[in-house]
């Protein structure tokens, strides 16, 4: 009714005065073309603000070792996602979530609380742009940092452990004789371990990135969005097919005695990744389209975002390179152990070494419990030694990680290692990280280390009386 009431003022206007009309009409396309221009520069300020964050994380990124594998994909395939969303709706949230993860790393100086506000930080960026971010962005930012990257390493032992007991338990049914051992499977003689790369985190976090850019693909193909109730629905999904293929993998080794590091052991892991994973992703993802909303008209949003906000948080994350040193510190140091026929020495990193020429034993000091603990695996691989063997038993009633040291040219080493407060002992992570939160005596890790399994068991069980 308006535009019809609209329409016919303009006629009777353009009729009766039509100088007036030209003049208005040239007046509404220079207003146009000069608001084009300024959109096109606002997009070009914000283009600018992105490499100018990228630029001013560079540091921070160098100096915890550069972006992992997961990282990088997220840079990649993070246009994939985005698109005409409604991200500008969670412009405060984006915002003050960005701010309080800087600020954050600036106590504590953790890692992943930096990388959190550092894609916060850009996220909201790309909402000065034409394409914005939208849920999957936010996903894909979840699935790339580092705390996800830990959270899978400190439960990947216990997942091998389910992995390698029900890959045993089916293979068993057509070779009765194969024996379990921790995380191996032995089959006459023959030794196959489950280790760290056969339900990785690299495959993990590859097929959770192809999940997300299936659900991307097919929602920009149809124009449509994907809500949050299907994207999580996909995720289970993938982490049960990443699971299933995985044990098949296992059983596929097993029977073809595909040896790490030979040509067929590869081959057999691409074709599971490709057939059992990826395959089954993109068919679920086309076959869930009705589960997706259809994209309506956008109702204009009044919270716009704002080029202060943006610049300020750039000067967070560039100010996030002067940060130099942890000022969180524990409460307790490390316990004292009983060795009194082993040498004493401590490093510039506080780490307590006892040795002779029998057996080695390390107290790490107690870690912050927000951050990463000093693991074992950390330092013993980047010492040039392999893990195999991985187990855990119980001394004197407590629970005790095991597992073995190779090294080209060198005698195997057998070590153990456990989490301690020097009054009660533990595996748990959620044990040691609880007693930090409620000011309990700090806990540190213990690894006992000797060429025989029978002296490395023996030092342990002294320790755990």
């Amino acid at each position: 009714m308006i535009y019809r009431y609209v329409r016919q003022l303009a006629i009777i206007l353009c009729l009766n005065h039509p100088g007036l009309c030209i003049k208005l009409a040239n007046t509404i396309e220079t207003i146009r073309l000069l608001w084009i221009k300024a959109l096109k520069i606002c997009h070009y300020k914000a283009y600018m603000q992105i490499a100018l964050l990228i630029l001013a994380a560079t540091p921070v990124f160098a100096a915890y070792g550069g972006l992992s594998l997961e990282q990088i994909l997220f840079f990649v395939t993070l246009p994939l996602t985005l698109g005409n969303n409604r991200a500008r709706r969670y412009t405060g949230f984006t915002f003050v979530a960005s701010a309080l993860f800087l600020g954050l790393f600036y106590l504590t100086h953790v890692y992943s609380a930096f990388y959190i506000g550092f894609t916060l930080s850009l996220l909201l960026t790309l909402m000065l742009t034409p394409k914005q971010p939208g849920l999957l962005s936010y996903v894909l930012a979840g699935i790339s940092t580092p705390a996800f990257q830990y959270l899978f390493q400190v439960f990947s032992f216990s997942i091998r452990l389910f992995l390698t007991r029900l890959a045993g338990k089916i293979l068993a049914l057509i070779f009765p004789s194969i024996e379990l051992a921790g995380n191996s499977l032995v089959m006459d003689d023959v030794s196959f371990t489950v280790a760290p790369e056969c339900m990785g985190l690299n495959m993990l976090s590859a097929a959770l990135i192809v999940a997300i850019s299936s659900l991307a693909f097919i929602a920009r193909r149809y124009n449509k969005r994907i809500a949050i109730f299907p994207c999580l629905l996909f995720l289970l999904a993938t982490l049960l097919l990443v699971i299933c293929g995985n044990i098949s993998r296992i059983i596929l080794t097993v029977i073809l005695r595909a040896m790490p590091g030979t040509f067929i052991h590869e081959i057999i892991g691409l074709l599971v990744f490709s057939i059992n994973i990826c395959l089954p992703l993109v068919l679920l993802a086309v076959y869930m389209q009705p589960l997706y909303s259809e994209k309506g008209h956008e109702a204009p949003v009044i919270k716009q975002v704002t080029f202060r906000k943006v610049i300020f948080l750039l000067l967070l994350v560039a100010g996030s390179a002067l940060v130099r040193q942890n000022h969180v510190h524990t409460q307790g140091g490390t316990p004292s152990l009983n060795l009194p026929d082993m040498q004493q020495s401590i490093t510039k990193d506080g780490v307590v070494k006892y040795s002779n020429n029998n057996a080695l034993v390390y107290v790490k000091p107690p870690a912050f419990f927000l951050g990463a603990d000093h693991h074992p695996f950390i330092c013993w691989r980047g010492s040039g030694y392999q893990i195999a063997n991985e187990n855990m038993v119980q001394i004197n009633h407590h629970e005790v990680f095991t597992f073995e040291l190779h090294k080209e040219g060198e005698p195997v080493l057998y070590s153990c290692w456990w989490y301690s407060n020097g009054l009660q002992h533990t595996c748990s992570q959620f044990t040691w990280r609880m007693a930090a939160i409620n000011g309990e005596a700090a806990y540190s890790v213990i690894n006992v280390s000797a060429p025989s399994r029978e002296v490395c068991l023996s030092l342990a069980k002294q320790q755990l009386k």
